[in-house]
């Protein structure tokens, strides 16, 4: 259970630290649990840190008590069972509130239908309401017996809403790379009006356009993978998925997200040999005493001015990559170093 737990803390940290725009025009059901939740937020009043602190104090509590619970003879019942009837209360509460994590995240993802968050939500709430449900059968165990059969219970509990969260984690993380790939065609389009420009400058843009439709397409098959993830992480129902479908649906991602790069670095790339070359031809030009195509106060100021925006470019082109990658590199998430961490 220790391990369950460990990854459990990762990848509610993967959630704390991806975020995510509140959606506009969700439907009265969906504005009510929000509502809901953010109230029992509110009264929890507990971040990730808390949650972690919480985990490794109930942890450290377990391992002082383990060994004598197992001392315990089979008849033992009253104070002595009470150090570990706390520790599962507790461990439920813990459980509990990682599930409301993921509940939050997927009321406030605006890339999320109503339909998608009402069936994510009243998934995630059947689990939380199935382990909240265990608390009274822990406090009404009275035998060491008792105990070790409803710690059983909330283990097989846990397991299957451990599934439950991966799944839709991995779903919202998917969802939210859309977004970066917006903003890596937004980027694209911004070149290709920037190649127009040069092309009314008298350049020779016919190696950037062949670059931009060859963009174009990678944009598009970045979408079509991400939407394969989505249905490979849904299709999740089983520890067993977990170990297969949910490997596909990363590399599904990290393969989405190197084609969105690499559309913009093929096209950056090209305006500049453009640039270049055609300098270098003005130069040799300039230099035989020949007429050019674009003169070289002109080439000066077309490259300074091509510089300047493909410089405030490039710190928007990776920021996505850079932000993907924060999400992505903590357990569970859909990228290569995840891979370590499964």
């Amino acid at each position: 259970m220790k391990n369950t737990w460990v990854f459990a803390i990762l990848f509610v940290g993967l959630l704390m630290g991806t975020a995510f725009a509140a959606g506009n025009g969700v439907s009265a059901a969906v504005k009510n649990a929000r509502e809901q939740y953010k109230e029992r937020v509110a009264e929890m009043k507990e971040t990730y840190a808390q949650v972690r602190e919480r985990y490794n104090a109930t942890m450290k509590n377990w391992t002082n008590s383990r060994d004598a619970f197992r001392a315990l003879p089979p008849n033992a019942s009253g104070s002595a069972l009470q150090p570990s009837k706390d520790y599962l209360n507790n461990l439920i509460d813990l459980m509990v509130s990682h599930i409301n994590v993921v509940e939050e995240h997927v009321l406030n993802n605006s890339r999320l239908s109503d339909s998608d968050k009402n069936s994510i939500i009243a998934e995630l709430e059947s689990d939380a309401s199935t382990l909240q449900s265990l608390k009274s059968e822990v406090d009404a165990a009275q035998t060491k017996a008792e105990v070790r059969a409803v710690a059983v219970k909330v283990r097989d509990e846990w397991k299957q809403s451990r599934v439950t969260i991966k799944k839709y984690a991995a779903f919202i993380v998917a969802a939210n790379l859309e977004s970066v790939i917006d903003k890596f065609e937004l980027q694209v389009d911004n070149l290709n009006a920037r190649v127009e420009a040069l092309k009314s400058k008298g350049y020779d843009t016919s190696k950037v356009k062949s670059a931009l439709t060859d963009a174009e397409s990678k944009i598009a098959d970045a979408r079509a993978k991400i939407a394969q993830a989505k249905e490979l992480f849904l299709s999740i129902n089983s520890e067993d998925d977990l170990n297969t479908k949910f490997k596909e649906g990363r590399d599904l991602l990290n393969d989405a997200r190197k084609s969105a790069v690499d559309a913009v670095k093929e096209v950056r790339s090209a305006i500049r040999e453009t640039i270049q070359e055609t300098n270098r031809g003005n130069n040799t030009a300039i230099n035989n005493g020949k007429a050019g195509a674009p003169n070289q106060e002109q080439n000066v100021e077309t490259n300074r001015e091509t510089n300047t925006e493909m410089n405030k470019g490039q710190g928007n082109a990776s920021e996505p990559n850079q932000e993907q990658n924060r999400e992505t590199n903590q357990e569970g998430a859909p990228s290569s170093s995840a891979k370590n961490t499964k």
